[in-house]
This record gives C-alpha cells, sequence and structure tokens, in this order.
C-alpha cells in the first residue's frame, strides 16, 4: 500500500484547503492501494475539519509554520511516505526543505507541490521585507521539488517563467472541485427578499470586493436587487463603512462563511468574481457549474481560462467599477443556462474523480 501526506497550515474555510479535502477524500475512499494523512501545522478555525472522511487520519503539529520544520520531519521519518503533496506557499517550501533533509539521511520521498495563485502578481501586490524573502526561497527551493501542479496555464507559465522551473517538472491539472450530483434541481436555492448578486471569498485585498461594492451601487441605479457577500476577514468593516457612504448599506447582507454555497449559486441573479489575482478560482468554476451567470475580472490568472475568452461570462478589467457594473447589467439581463447540460460540461473538466485520477498519475510518474 502506497503512503500519501497531504500537507497544508490549517483546515481553515478557503479553497486551498476544500480542494485538498477532496483530493484526500477520494483517494482515501476509492483508490484502495492509497493510505492518506492530511498533517497541518496548526488547527487554525477548522472549518473544513468535519468534511474530512474517517478513512483520511489527520495530524496536526500544534506549531507555527515558521517552526515546522523539525517537526515535519520527525513525522515524516515516523511515517515514511512515499509521497508529500503539498499546498500554499509556506508548506510548499518547508515540504522541499524537509524532503531534501530527508535525501540526507537515506529515505526518498517524493516531494509534489500544487501551486494556486500567480505568485508573480502575489509578490508584486505583497509589500514588504517578508513577500520580498518569500519571493526568493520560491525561485530558490521550487526548483529542488520532484514535481508541480499548476492549477491553470496561467500559473503554469509564471513559475516556469519567473521562478525558475523547468518547464517538464510542471503539470497542469484542474481542481478536483466539483461533487457528481444526480438531482441538481433538487438542490432548493437560497432567496432573499430581492434579487441578488453573490460574491464569495475572504474578506481581503485580493478579492477586491470595494470594487464590487462600487460596482453594486452603480447596480442599484437601473435594478431593485441585494449583493450577499459570502466569507470573512479583516475587511467587513471597510466594506460596510464604504457601502455606508455609497448609500447601499441597507441592501448588502454578510451571513459569513458559508461551508456549502451551492444553494446561493442557485439562487443569485448573477456571480461576480471582483478579484485582482487568482490561480484558477473555484467559486467561479462552481458558479457556472450550478447554473449561475456570472461576470468576473480578467486578472491574471484562471478567469479567461475558465470563461473561454469570455464565451460562458463576462470578463471586465481589474478596478473597474462601472465597467463591472455595466457587466453585471448585462448578465442579469440575459436567459440563466441550461443546468443539467452546464453542470455535465463542466464535471468532465473539474470534477473530483477524473482530476484526482490526474494527480495520482504525477505521483505515480
Amino acid at each position: 500500500m502506497k503512503k500519501v501526506v497531504m500537507l497544508i497550515p490549517d483546515l481553515s474555510g478557503g479553497g486551498a484547503e476544500r480542494i485538498f479535502i477532496n483530493l484526500a477524500n477520494e483517494i482515501a475512499n476509492n483508490h484502495k492501494n492509497y493510505k492518506v494523512w492530511v498533517i497541518v501545522f496548526e488547527a487554525g478555525d477548522d472549518s473544513y475539519k468535519d468534511l474530512i472522511k474517517n478513512t483520511v487520519q489527520i495530524i496536526n503539529l500544534n506549531t507555527r509554520s515558521r517552526f515546522a520544520v523539525f517537526p515535519l520531519f520527525a513525522k515524516l521519518r515516523e511515517i515514511k511516505p512515499d509521497y508529500v503533496l503539498a499546498t500554499r506557499t509556506l508548506a510548499n517550501l518547508l515540504a522541499v526543505v524537509v524532503g531534501l533533509m530527508l535525501k540526507i539521511i537515506g529515505q526518498r520521498t517524493k516531494i509534489v507541490l500544487r501551486e494556486a495563485n500567480t505568485l508573480s502578481v502575489y509578490g508584486n501586490a505583497s509589500a514588504g521585507a517578508k513577500a520580498k524573502i518569500v519571493d526568493k526561497l520560491v525561485g530558490i527551493l521550487y526548483p529542488r521539488a520532484d514535481s508541480l501542479i499548476a492549477v491553470s496555464e496561467g500559473v503554469r507559465l509564471d513559475l516556469e517563467q519567473n521562478f525558475h522551473v523547468k518547464k517538464h517538472k510542471i503539470k497542469t491539472i484542474n481542481n478536483p472541485l466539483l461533487d457528481h450530483i444526480e438531482d441538481l434541481e433538487a438542490i432548493a436555492p437560497i432567496k432573499v427578499d430581492k434579487p441578488y448578486i453573490l460574491g464569495v471569498g475572504r474578506f481581503a485585498p485580493q478579492k477586491d470586493f470595494n470594487t464590487l461594492i462600487m460596482a453594486f451601487s452603480e447596480v442599484r441605479k437601473h435594478r431593485d436587487c441585494k449583493l450577499v457577500l459570502l466569507g470573512k476577514g479583516a475587511l467587513k468593516d471597510e466594506y460596510l463603512q464604504l457601502a455606508e457612504s455609497l448609500g447601499c448599506k441597507q441592501d448588502i447582507e454578510m451571513p459569513g462563511f458559508v461551508s456549502n454555497p451551492i444553494p446561493y449559486f442557485r439562487g443569485a441573479e448573477v456571480f461576480v468574481l471582483s478579484s485582482k489575482w487568482e490561480g484558477l478560482p473555484g467559486v467561479l468554476i462552481q458558479a457556472l457549474a450550478y447554473g449561475s451567470k456570472v461576470v468576473s475580472t480578467d486578472c491574471p490568472s484562471g478567469p479567461r481560462e475558465i470563461l473561454e475568452d469570455g464565451r460562458l461570462g463576462g470578463l471586465v478589467p481589474i478596478g473597474s467599477p462601472q465597467l463591472l457594473a455595466d457587466q453585471i447589467l448585462e448578465s442579469m439581463s440575459k436567459e440563466p443556462p441550461v443546468l443539467k447540460e452546464r453542470f455535465a460540461y463542466m464535471y468532465d473538466k473539474y470534477g473530483i474523480g477524473p482530476n484526482t485520477k490526474r494527480y495520482l498519475e504525477v505521483l505515480n510518474d
């Protein structure tokens, strides 16, 4: 039996965490010749912990990422995994360092990194010495991994061109995001007292909900509607202050983090991704799969690939509230897609089953 350790900083409610839980559950339950561990550095808020099946073992190192090298080294010496699959930048860097340490003592473990962001854009957008140090470490350590999985062609090109990773080491695999659902129509949509525009994500600068709120204030001049933002984070008060200054606070709802947003996708008039940068935004894939009309910024990278150059939804420049509002209004006037046909099309590209097999091919290559 082959042993797979999946390494991630915590199980907080983010896209990378959900993807890794999908992978862990699928490998452990449907690929019987694998045993799976999920190792986290610290608990975080454990938003997704209950989604992990009992066939997957969870190990919490109870340490900050910066102090995790030796606890992780000791745990991997104990487990002796065939593969370590890591995601998120700090976990990726630590996986490479510990992999090199294991190699020194004669333990051969294949180190595979999953990268979900366009790191050169993220580094440029993040001020401070820490971001610059991380940028340098990525350029030094990522090329030392055995293989890398990029979630989009944009991410692959970024790794190759800006971080010195050899082309033959990188495989592009779409996120294993969508569960197979037999009867989508049976999922009751969430309704509010008005038609609503939906945004989903962390309340953080990357997601640029400020631009979405400004666009919403313009849309309200033409359509009586609400804005629903699913998520949590440090910028919540800033968003509310902006909405109040624009006179639209009373029509914005923030229910918090929602682990299963499918009923919201089913109920929304239009879903909007307003991000400044991404890798392959899972919420955009989910919104399309579950029948939403969608609008997205044309940020690096992922939305243009997912929306097939605008065929499946509108694309607008980053940080352009008026253009975003215009595209939202145009989308609201269109008919929604045929749900069953759209889901089948998206599942073929982003389904958990098909893409988990592609991950295992990289591990075994």
